[in-house]
């Protein structure tokens, strides 16, 4: 570079436009977009069945393309379900003004296997959860989950309905 010469980061870099180029046909030519919004209609309809068969306790389901939130009546409750899905493998947390929100957010190159795995272990959490007396589970005591209950046996192999 001469006198006068105007540089910057990206200028005369080519790894640097080889790497955007390639971010942008990812971002923009395989698909990611649909492949998203399908995915997010899959999550969407298992929510909603779970907060169907768990009326008592799911509130509402809400969230758009791989951002979804299940909410609780009770914010212990959503606590003891992302406790529950842990123990199971599944990471999920909470979230909301006071803590009631279970928010699900997978990345956006997650498998579909891997969202019904996912899934299901939620699907299961809630089943334990579901068994337990009314009221907040204690804090102390791990919110009443057994990850070798014999719920969880029974409803192993169960593929979800949506």
């Amino acid at each position: 570079m001469g006198p006068g010469e105007h540089s910057g980061t990206f200028r005369g870099s080519d790894p640097a436009f080889v790497t955007a180029a390639a971010a942008l046909d990812f971002w923009t030519g395989e698909g990611l977009e649909q492949q998203t919004a399908a995915k997010g209609d899959l999550v969407r309809r298992a929510l909603r069945s779970l907060a169907n068969e768990h009326r008592g306790l799911v509130t509402e389901v809400r969230g758009r393309g791989l951002v979804w939130g299940l909410a609780f009546a009770e914010p212990a409750r959503a606590a003891a379900v992302c406790r529950a899905a842990f123990e199971r493998g599944l990471l999920v947390e909470t979230s909301g003004p006071k803590g009631e929100v279970v928010k699900l957010l997978p990345p956006l190159t997650t498998t579909e296997r891997e969202l019904d795995e996912g899934l299901e272990i939620l699907a299961r959490a809630l089943e334990t959860l579901a068994r337990e007396p009314s009221g907040p589970p204690d804090a102390g005591s791990g919110g009443g989950v057994d990850s070798k209950s014999a719920g969880d046996q029974n409803h192993a192999n169960r593929k979800l309905s949506y």
